[in-house]
């Protein structure tokens, strides 16, 4: 054989000897091998520290065989399975002997570099496109972004992942080998360990990261002998690719300014193993065969070179991670239809509220609060819970139990609840993306704060239900029309009856259920019969609630909660809750309202901080107290633990958050969008005919009784109310502008005319306008005789004169081109008195100059247009050329396009005399040109008259501004 073994570290070719760390001679097992080379890497791994194996060589030298085992891996002898299963064994004899304080997770990601491109072989079935792109994370490891990763726990799950993965990976037959891997192959795999030291936080846990590479390159070739001479894509890109890693190496062991990662991909992949802060060990195979000495040389001389890099391996950091994955040990319920679990409800201006849940969101929703004894939770209710989800069948409800702030898992001030139990419910209602719900059901204090919330948002339940109620001033339930159901314990002295027995004969509840036992007689009968008689209760009004669709979601409102666990934390409690079993007798512990603390409205941040603090010292939330803070340059909030200064971007899930709810004042500012309906604007069909009935009769009152004319503020007289705009006009507004351009003057919409008279709906207006001119009559009022005095004169000026109405103005359209929009100026006749009186219309864009830019003597549909595009708007004179045998002087338009559609109407009185005698003597009426202002477009009128000049008016009357 051309190379021979000499020792353990030595190996002689050719007549030259190659000193490495260890060598192998063909007799050498895998585990051999394995042992002194692989096995110090997994010591390494578990460290928290990188490591890469690398298997380099010519085709056929046995680099797959070594990686991997023979068969593909069936006997698991190769390097990767047996370090895979060390690091199998390893992990789980730490993860046992740290009793659940520390914990492993195996991750494995495969790739190949074919043709200088990533694809990722855990998806096969990817496109070959341009490949995966190259990332750089925080702490310098290159990866590709949007590889496949997948968790891993046993040996042959790794080597199933590592065959499917290969049988994708390019392979193709060259004259050196049947099936000669055309890429390099990287199979990663991610060792996360997880532990919670004497540092960490609640809810946070620290994490380190090392990453074992198994790499498995293809081999380098000669074109001659792999492909005959003929040039091979593939072959050039894999010994490219080899050949920038040689590079690379040959760097790092010279120690050079410089080391060219970048200038491949293959390289690039491996910059985190080779940059020295990894744990590198590279197999060379080389073959004993002569027709190989050549390639296997130059194997020897690069691993010659490749062993004096010097690396110093570096562990990874370890970072605290907020432990945000509430299923974790926790399981799904395995009964699909009660779907029991817990959530995390953010309901906005409050603390995240804890709460355990039962049924599907989508269905109606019952909502349950608990008393105030200190053991109070959402646990409370459970077996009510499936009780009331049991006897409904098969009507469904949606059923929440909330802890109360500061009671049970939620954070806050246990005064919320009885301070502000409307606010606070319906947050946590909206919170759930709904207006209301079918019913809210309070034990003790929770059923006095359910009937005090009904009271300040009476829509928020349409029925109420109370057990072993805690009531005050019972005489202010008569305001509340819900159907209620109310259960009392003789018995029980912390919750007297005799309140609710005053309830009871007073009819203080309109529609009421009321119920008395005594557990010495009669057993837990709240037990048995509650949920019966709850149902019973709703029974009578599911057509109700199904036509007011009660207690859905809404589209509008969004859902602001999120999961906050499986079964096992809907079912279990911590040392501060007491569970549903021993029912709510023993729990609903009457607290006098002064043994609660209560933070004033004037108290500061510190104050709120001591006492949570001082709270957190006897098992309150005090410490998972955090404030927040907003970057005033990104508007950013992060959140601050008050005790540690930890921040974080992302609140903190139960979190207390200084300043949420109504725990302290907080400055008014006004609002940055324009604010959402509340929820007294959502309301059911009835509702809305009510409403919609009640606002028609508003308006019509509001109509009926209006004074003056919307055009020019006098007093109504004979007035016109336009059915398509309902403005009213007196009738000389009317008759002067909307009769003849058939356009309100006031709003510019069209009017309907019929048989040459205004459409009009105002029989009730006119009636109440006569009758007021009646008594202003009788009191001498000179505005009403003036107004009568003007309306006549109109009606006789309409006799005297003809009338021509002029209706000019612009439309828009795009062009071609993004930075120019085509404006066409248009005049043209609307009506008149003269047949056809226009000639032409001259249209000029550059006033100064007194040659038109264009002259239209043919109209187009009765239309004179001119188009023309710009980037902007610009002045467009129109002068309109009458017949000469009208005798009429020319009518210049000042005007200027707009940027939107516009249209006005110019109203020309011509006395009739004076047109005759024009006519005849052919001479023109009054001076050379009538100048009109149409900036800013508006409506007006012109009364010409032989030998004075001309009379020009407008309605509304110019604006003074940049338009004009």
């Amino acid at each position: 054989s051309w190379v021979q073994h000499v020792d353990g570290a030595t190996a002689r070719a050719q007549g030259t000897k190659f000193k490495y760390d260890n060598v192998f001679g063909p007799e050498a097992s895998q585990a051999a091998v394995y042992q002194a080379s692989v096995a110090p890497l997994i010591d390494i791994i578990l460290t928290g520290t990188s490591a890469c194996i690398f298997a380099y060589g010519s085709t056929g030298a046995g680099k797959t065989y070594s990686m991997i085992g023979p068969g593909g891996g069936e006997k698991a002898t190769g390097m990767m399975p047996l370090a895979a299963a060390e690091l199998f064994r390893r992990t789980a004899r730490l993860q046992q002997d740290a009793v659940g304080r520390s914990e492993f997770e195996l991750r494995v990601s495969y790739v190949e570099v074919y043709c200088n491109r990533v694809r990722d072989l855990l998806a096969p079935r990817e496109p070959r496109g341009e490949g995966l792109a190259l990332r750089e994370a925080e702490d310098g490891r290159v990866y590709a972004e949007g590889m496949t990763e997948i968790r891993v726990t046993s040996v042959q799950q790794l080597l199933r992942l590592e065959r499917s993965g290969s049988k994708a990976r390019s392979t193709e037959q060259t004259g050196v080998h049947a099936h000669s891997s055309r890429s390099h192959a990287l199979l990663t795999i991610a060792v996360e360990r997880r532990w919670r030291g004497d540092d960490s936080h609640v809810g946070s846990f620290h994490s380190q990261v090392a990453y074992l590479t198994l790499c498995d390159l293809a081999g380098s070739e000669s074109m001659e002998r792999a492909h005959d001479g003929a040039a091979d894509d593939a072959g050039i890109a894999t010994n490219l690719g080899l050949f920038h890693l040689c590079r690379v190496i040959k760097a790092r062991a010279e120690s050079a300014a410089v080391v060219p990662y970048r200038d491949s991909v293959l390289t690039r992949l491996l910059q985190t193993s080779l940059c020295g802060t990894a744990a590198t060990c590279m197999l060379a195979c080389v073959s004993p065969a002569e027709a190989d000495a050549g390639p296997s040389l130059s194997t020897l001389r690069f691993a010659a070179v490749a062993r004096r890099m010097q690396l110093t391996p570096t562990a990874a950091r370890v970072v605290s991670v907020l432990d945000d994955d509430p299923m974790a040990g926790d399981v799904h319920d395995h009964d699909p239809q009660l779907q029991r679990r817990a959530m995390w409800i953010e309901p906005p201006g409050y603390n995240d509220v804890y709460a355990r849940c039962v049924g599907d969101p989508a269905d109606p929703l019952l909502l349950y609060v608990h008393g105030s004894g200190p053991t109070n939770s959402s646990l409370t209710w459970n077996d009510f819970a499936l009780d009331i989800a049991r006897r409904a069948s098969p009507r469904t409800f949606y059923h929440v139990a909330i802890d109360c702030p500061g009671y049970g898992r939620s954070p806050g001030d246990r005064q919320t609840i009885r301070s502000y139990p409307g606010a606070f419910l319906e947050a946590v209602v909206r919170a759930l993306g709904r207006r209301n719900v079918v019913a809210v059901i309070g034990s003790s204090q929770g059923c006095a704060s359910a009937f005090n919330a009904l009271l300040e948002r009476p829509k928020l339940a349409y029925a109420v239900a109370g057990i072993h109620p805690v009531t005050f001033a019972p005489e202010r339930f008569t305001a509340l029309t819900q159907p209620a159901l109310l259960i009392y314990n003789t018995e029980d002295p912390g919750h007297p009856v005799s309140v609710g027995r005053v309830i009871r004969s007073k009819q203080y509840l309109r529609q009421l259920s009321y119920f008395e036992f005594a557990p010495s007689r009669d057993g837990w009968w709240d037990e048995e019969h509650m949920g019966t008689e709850l149902l019973e209760i709703l029974s009578c009004h599911w057509k109700a609630i199904d036509k007011k669709q009660v207690g859905l979601q809404m589209e509008e409102l969004p859902e602001l909660g999120k999961v906050g666990g499986g079964l096992r934390a809907w079912c279990g409690g911590d040392e501060n809750e007491q569970g549903s079993v021993e029912n709510l007798r023993d729990r609903d512990i009457v607290q006098p309202m002064t043994a609660v603390s209560l933070l004033c409205a004037d108290s500061n941040g510190e104050e709120q901080a001591q006492r949570l603090n001082d709270t957190s010292a006897k098992g309150g939330d005090g410490g998972n107290l955090w404030k927040t803070t907003l970057d005033p340059k990104t508007g950013m909030v992060t959140y601050v633990h008050v005790q540690t200064g930890r921040t974080s971007a992302v609140r903190p899930t139960g979190a207390h958050v200084m300043g949420d709810g109504h725990t302290g004042s907080l400055p008014a500012v006004d609002p940055l969008f324009e604010p959402v309906r509340g929820m007294d604007a959502y309301e059911d069909e009835e509702e809305k005919c009510a409403r919609v009935a009640a606002e028609a009769a508003e308006l019509k009152q509001s109509e009926a009784s209006q004074e003056r004319c919307d055009l020019c503020q006098k007093v109504l007289v004979e007035p016109y109310r336009f059915a398509s705009c309902r403005c009213a006009l007196c009738a000389c507004c009317a008759e002067a502008t909307a009769q003849c351009t058939h356009t309100c003057p006031v709003c510019g919409s069209a009017v309907k005319i019929r048989k040459g008279r205004i459409q009009t709906d105002c029989e009730e207006l006119q009636q109440q306008a006569a009758a007021r001119l009646e008594r202003l009559a009788g009191s001498g009022d000179s505005e009403a005789e003036a107004q009568f005095e003007l309306l006549q004169a109109t009606r006789d000026k309409r006799k005297r004169h003809s009338m021509i109405v002029i209706e000019y103005g612009c439309t828009l359209s795009s062009t071609a081109s993004a930075a120019k929009t085509s404006y066409t100026t248009y005049t043209r006749l609307m009506k008149g008195d003269v047949q056809w009186p226009i000639k032409s219309v001259d249209f000029n864009i550059n006033p100064q100059y007194s040659k038109p830019t264009a002259s239209v003597k043919q109209a187009s549909n009765g239309i004179y247009a001119f188009e023309y595009a710009m980037g902007g708007r610009f002045p467009c004179v129109m002068t309109i050329h009458f017949k000469p045998e009208l005798g009429l002087m020319p009518l210049e338009i000042n005007f200027k396009v707009q940027d939107a559609d516009t249209k006005r109407h110019i109203i020309m009185y011509l006395a009739k005399d004076n047109v005759a005698a024009g006519r005849q003597s052919g001479r023109r009426i009054g001076k050379a040109v009538v100048e009109f202002c149409a900036r800013p477009p508006c409506s007006g009128w012109i009364d010409i008259k032989k030998d004075v000049p001309p009379m020009v008016g407008y309605f509304p009357p110019p604006k003074c501004g940049d338009d004009r």
